[in-house]
C-alpha cells in the first residue's frame, strides 16, 4: 500500500544520505569508478530481487524482500549521487565555473522529479512492476560493461597518495 512505499521511501532516503557520505570518502581515496560500478550493480541487483523473487506483487507483497530492496536501493542511490551529481562533476568543473557546471548536473534530476510528479500515477496504472524491474535489472547489468572500460576521473597520483598516506599511518 501507499503507507509501506512512504514508509520504505524515508528509509530509502535517510540511507541514501548516510551512505553518500561514506561514498564521497571512497570516491576521494579509492577512486569513482569502482564506486560507480558498484552502484550499478547493487542497482540492478536491488531491482532483480524485487523483480524475480515477487517482492513486487499488489496482492501480498514480500516484506522481507521488499525491506531488502529499500536497503540496497538506498544505499545504491547514496553512492550514485555522491558521484555523479556531486564528484564527477566537481571533477569536470575544476578551473570553470562551477556553478554552471552543477547546475547542469542538476537538471536531469530535476526533470525525473518533475516526471514523478506530474505523470507518476498514470505510468504506475500503465506499467507493470515486474516486467519493468526485470527490464530495469537487465540493461542496469549492461550499463556496467562501459563504465568497466571508462577511465578513472580520480587522478592515479591522488589514488597512490591515499594509499601511501593510509600505508604510513598504519
Amino acid at each position: 500500500g501507499t503507507g509501506l512505499v512512504q514508509f520504505s521511501s524515508n528509509v530509502e532516503f535517510f540511507i541514501g544520505g548516510i551512505s553518500a557520505v561514506i561514498f564521497g570518502f571512497f570516491a576521494d581515496s579509492k577512486g569513482r569508478k569502482r564506486l560507480a560500478v558498484a552502484g550499478f550493480a547493487l542497482l540492478g541487483l536491488g531491482y532483480g530481487v524485487l523483480a524475480f523473487t515477487g517482492g513486487f506483487t499488489n496482492s501480498s507483497p514480500n516484506l522481507i524482500v521488499w525491506y531488502f530492496y529499500t536497503i540496497i536501493d538506498g544505499i545504491t542511490w547514496g553512492s550514485l549521487v555522491m558521484i555523479f551529481v556531486f564528484a564527477l562533476w566537481g571533477d569536470i568543473a575544476e578551473n570553470r565555473s562551477s556553478e554552471r557546471i552543477y547546475a547542469l548536473a542538476i537538471i536531469p534530476y530535476l526533470l525525473s522529479a518533475f516526471i514523478r510528479i506530474s505523470l507518476g500515477n498514470y505510468l504506475a496504472n500503465v506499467v507493470t512492476g515486474g516486467t519493468i524491474f526485470s527490464l530495469f535489472s537487465f540493461f542496469l547489468f549492461i550499463a556496467v560493461l562501459p563504465l568497466v572500460i571508462a577511465p578513472e576521473t580520480l587522478s592515479e597520483q591522488a589514488i597512490k597518495n591515499n594509499d601511501l598516506k593510509s600505508y604510513v599511518d598504519k
